[in-house]
């Protein structure tokens, strides 16, 4: 339902507020997506910083009538200039490669792939 929901997203604020480092940048971009934007950053401290915030949002637990839920998070990871030029481009490029984690059997943090077209 919707309270635990936003408890949820609660939740994955705070994660994100802790682990993201001063520099980077966080923002809840959609219903239940956000975004974190790290300066000077490649796609292995990119992913570094992804992975370490999925196993603290993993270790969050929302008290339900129904018992805990366990939260998970799948996270999609683009660079700029390597996969995309521009804005647009990456957003696309971030998002295929969250939904190609979530197609993975989610709780997994993916890269894009550079020269590959969206899958």
């Amino acid at each position: 339902g919707h309270p635990i929901g936003d408890e949820v997203l609660r939740r994955v604020a705070s994660v994100l507020a802790t682990e993201a480092r001063c520099t980077d940048v966080t923002a809840r971009y959609g219903g239940e997506e956000f975004a974190v934007v790290m300066e000077d950053t490649d796609a292995t401290g990119g992913l570094q910083v992804a992975e370490r915030i999925r196993l603290s949002v993993g270790s969050q637990s929302v008290a339900t009538e129904r018992g805990p839920l366990q939260v998970t998070l799948s996270a999609g990871l683009a660079t700029f200039p390597a996969d995309a030029g521009e804005r647009a481009e990456l957003i696309k490029r971030a998002d295929t490669a969250l939904y190609r984690a979530k197609r993975a059997g989610r709780n997994r943090c993916l890269q894009t792939h550079p020269g590959q077209g969206a899958s």
